[in-house]
């Protein structure tokens, strides 16, 4: 019997869903997801999490290739107002 892989992709390694992710890493789980700055990635991917650039100047430009194997998303970038910055990118 396989052991299906969980993937989580999160858009917005803040606080609340790094908690999230040292909980699922305990359980075995792959995580992703994007971050606002080159120093905070160094720090991200040393803990074992796959973190892309992603800010109002950068967008993931490898969004497709970032998701692939991905069983979750989680959304924990705050809105700009009215305005969703991932729905807005990428709107699907």
């Amino acid at each position: 019997e396989g052991v299906l892989q969980r993937k989580l992709f999160c858009f917005g390694l803040g606080y609340t869903a790094l908690g999230l992710i040292s909980t699922l890493q305990k359980q075995g789980w792959e995580v992703a997801g994007t971050c606002r700055e080159p120093e905070k990635q160094e720090v991200l991917q040393a803990r074992g999490i796959k973190a892309y650039l992603y800010n109002d100047e950068t967008l993931l430009d490898s969004f497709n290739q970032a998701l692939v194997g991905t069983t979750h998303v989680l959304v924990s970038i705050p809105p700009a107002g009215e305005s969703d910055m991932v729905v807005d990118s990428y709107q699907y």
